[in-house]
């Protein structure tokens, strides 16, 4: 066996392990599970699907079968809708930064950002810190989604950035005496066109980015 199969054979048995330990999987289930997902990675969902739906036969309770059924589902109904004229499709790059202040945080520490990029092979990647991040040297882990996942992330997003609620050209607060900005400046850049920014307070485009991301933390088994 070469080196190369040997590494992927221990990430395998890696996965499978932490499927049993986390969701209380038999092992002929996480295998399931484990191959479900690398079939979703490549875009044979309807055959991820087939896997995931055969492991909440056996654990009904299992949130990451279940969350990937949700996804690969609402993807496919999605997909079956007549296309719009007007309708872009997804771009092969794009990024989102979101720039605000917080009370909750140390004054000279104020600051939090967060980031979301989309890469060429289609995956997406999700990041944030803090000023107090930065200052103790720590930061939250990253997140990536796979291509099916991002786009469906994406669609939402872009969608609710083209309808324009919620958002605005300037910031409707700029400034609070006690913590500076109470919105947050986002600044949006698709396949590497010219920077565009606007402000946010929990407009649609800030909740679907929470809703996929609760998904995707919940699936990765963080809390």
């Amino acid at each position: 066996m070469s080196r190369a199969s040997t590494s992927t054979s221990s990430c395998r048995e890696d996965n499978i392990a932490y499927f049993m330990s986390s969701h209380g999987l038999d092992r002929d289930s996480a295998q399931l599970l484990h191959r479900g997902e690398r079939l979703q990675e490549k875009g044979q969902l309807d055959q991820a699907l087939l896997y995931f739906r055969r492991v909440l036969d056996r654990h009904p309770g299992c949130v990451e079968a279940r969350t990937n059924v949700t996804l690969i589902t609402d993807f496919m109904n999605a997909r079956t809708l007549p296309p719009l004229p007007e309708r872009s499709p997804l771009p092969g790059q794009a990024e989102i930064s979101w720039y605000g202040e917080s009370a909750e945080l140390p004054g000279t520490a104020c600051e939090h950002y967060h980031e979301l990029k989309r890469l060429p092979n289609g995956r997406s990647e999700f990041t944030s810190g803090s000023g107090l991040d930065d200052e103790i040297g720590g930061s939250a882990p990253k997140i990536v989604f796979p291509p099916a996942q991002s786009d469906l992330l994406w669609r939402e997003i872009l969608d609710a950035i083209e309808d324009g609620s919620g958002l605005s050209d300037t910031d409707p607060n700029p400034f609070d005496l006690a913590w500076g900005t109470v919105g947050e400046r986002m600044a949006v850049v698709i396949d590497g066109g010219p920077e565009r920014i606007y402000y946010t307070n929990n407009s649609p485009v800030d909740r679907a980015l929470k809703k996929h991301l609760k998904a995707r933390r919940t699936e990765l088994g963080y809390s």
